[in-house]
């Protein structure tokens, strides 16, 4: 994820949280679940997503 600065998660399972501000992120090689905008956003492997505004990430998953 970015968002000024990257943050970059391995491996899998899932982390609550709040990131703000992000405007991409990326699954690497694993199928990944954003949440933000009270919805879940899963997406295959070497995905990446730039979002048109910024928004407030408060879940990641990764399997």
């Amino acid at each position: 994820m970015l968002n000024g600065v990257p943050n970059g998660y391995t491996g899998t399972g899932s982390l609550y949280g709040t990131w703000s501000n992000v405007y991409q992120y990326a699954t690497g090689d694993k199928i990944g679940t954003f949440r933000y905008g009270g919805l879940d956003w899963t997406h295959n492997p070497y995905t990446i997503v730039n979002l048109p505004t910024p928004e407030k990430i408060t879940y990641i998953a990764r399997r």
